[in-house]
């Protein structure tokens, strides 16, 4: 079970890397009109898309690893935005 979502999580994470390099899915840096993305963020949904996928072909241990090791990462990615969106409203 574990497998199969970090390949699913991955096939995600990479169908919106790619999404966000295509011209006419992406206005103003903006997903579907919604979701901000930049290059920068679009490379780490590809290389954590792959990682991802990785994983769970590899084994279901190696998935627990990565959705572990990712979901910290993530997380700490999330609270440097809410930090910097706060910074950059009270200046």
């Amino acid at each position: 079970m574990l497998k199969k979502a970090a390949i699913i999580f991955g096939m995600v994470l990479i169908a919106i890397g790619i999404l966000g390099f295509l011209p006419y899915i992406t206005m103003k840096e903006m997903l579907l009109g919604v979701f901000y993305l930049n290059q920068e963020a679009n490379i780490l949904h590809l290389v954590s898309g792959g990682i991802a996928m990785v994983a769970g072909l590899i084994n279901a241990k190696a998935a627990q690893i990565y959705f572990r090791v990712f979901s910290v990462i993530y997380a700490l990615l999330a609270g440097i935005g809410f930090i910097s969106v706060t910074d950059f409203c009270l200046a």
